[in-house]
């Protein structure tokens, strides 16, 4: 999605042949109480472990431009248990395609604390394979025909871009409520910063039937996205972002059924 979404990877993004998760257990969203205000969450926030599953999703694209809209392609994500190096691990299928082509990203991260341990991408015009270790990214990327070595210090806390969206989930949500998180973007070699703010409390139709839903605003990439989240699940249920040449690209959730 011109490369703004961290909850989809910039839209082409990437997700899934994972059949395992779908008789994996549903997300466990934050429990307690929400009070309005700014917060940070970092990788290793003892909310983050308890998510214990993410439901697999997948998201229908379409492009509007100048009243004309037509279909721009699909994403998904699946998310299983796994390890690495004998460490309790989760890992991040995606999957998407748009005019550009087929983008496939696996991200792995460890099971409790959501730190990153590896990316692997292979996307129209990028390809890399990063590794996180002892508060560095470390790796190799293809941009194009250009070969780039990877190695850099990154800030304690810091997630991988691509599930940062998902990472809020951690967090209590309400009218009022900010959330500020970083990750590392491999393929732009640098670290991103995402605000979701909940602007409201809202019942809304989507996919023919109503939902309870906060409306909320994600800025980043210097745009801002408007989404439809599910109260119960946590789930982006919609979204749309104007891209710079007055295109609005939109998605919608094709999973409605398991709440």
């Amino acid at each position: 999605m011109f490369r703004l979404m961290p909850f989809t990877r910039r839209a082409l993004a990437a997700a899934a042949t994972l059949s395992a998760l779908a008789i994996g257990p549903r997300l466990t969203l934050a429990q307690g109480g929400c009070t309005a205000g700014e917060t940070t969450i970092r990788a290793g926030d003892a909310r983050l472990a308890r998510l214990t599953a993410i439901p697999a999703d997948s998201i229908q694209m379409t492009m509007e431009r100048e009243g004309a809209v037509r279909p721009f392609g699909a994403y998904s994500q699946h998310v299983s248990r796994t390890s690495v190096s004998g460490r309790p691990a989760l890992l991040f299928a995606q999957r998407g395609s748009s005019p550009r082509g087929t983008a496939l990203d696996s991200i792995w991260v460890d099971a409790r604390t959501w730190a990153p341990i590896r990316h692997w991408a292979d996307t129209p015009g990028n390809r890399f394979d990063v590794s996180y270790r002892d508060g560095r990214v470390t790796g190799r990327a293809m941009h194009g025909d250009t070969a780039k070595t990877i190695d850099q210090a990154l800030p304690e806390g810091t997630f991988d871009h691509s599930v940062t969206s998902t990472a809020i989930r951690a967090v209590a949500l309400c009218p009022g409520a900010v959330i500020r998180v970083s990750g590392y973007d491999p393929a732009r070699g640098e670290i991103a910063e995402t605000v979701h703010r909940v602007v409201s409390a809202e019942s809304v139709e989507i996919g023919g039937a109503p939902r309870d839903v906060w409306a909320m605003e994600v800025a980043v990439g210097g745009r801002t996205v408007k989404m439809h989240v599910d109260r119960a699940t946590g789930r982006e249920l919609d979204w749309a972002v104007t891209g710079p040449g007055g295109a609005t690209l939109h998605g919608t959730s094709q999973i409605f059924g398991d709440r």
